[in-house]
């Protein structure tokens, strides 16, 4: 019949080719949201180890202080 599919096949490899990428670039949002998960994540136990370090400081603090005798003076206004 004489039909010229060249120009077919072309199309076909372009738009495939463009599938697969769009696919590709749908798994790297999905792993970026996966990544900034775990840092939220990472930094949300950090904040809770500072949170604990430092409630140990102050509890080893004041019993240092009970120890020594030193008068806790707390918050209160001196007139």
């Amino acid at each position: 019949m004489g039909f010229k599919l060249n120009w077919l096949k072309t199309k076909l490899d372009k738009v495939s080719l463009e599938r697969k990428k769009g696919n590709s670039d749908g798994l790297r949002v999905e792993e970026h949201i996966k990544t900034l998960a775990l840092k939220k994540e990472k930094a949300k136990s950090s904040t809770s180890a500072a949170k604990d370090c430092l409630e140990g400081v102050v509890s080893s603090w004041n019993k240092w202080k009970l120890r020594v005798g030193f008068a806790d003076l707390g918050y209160k206004k001196i007139d």
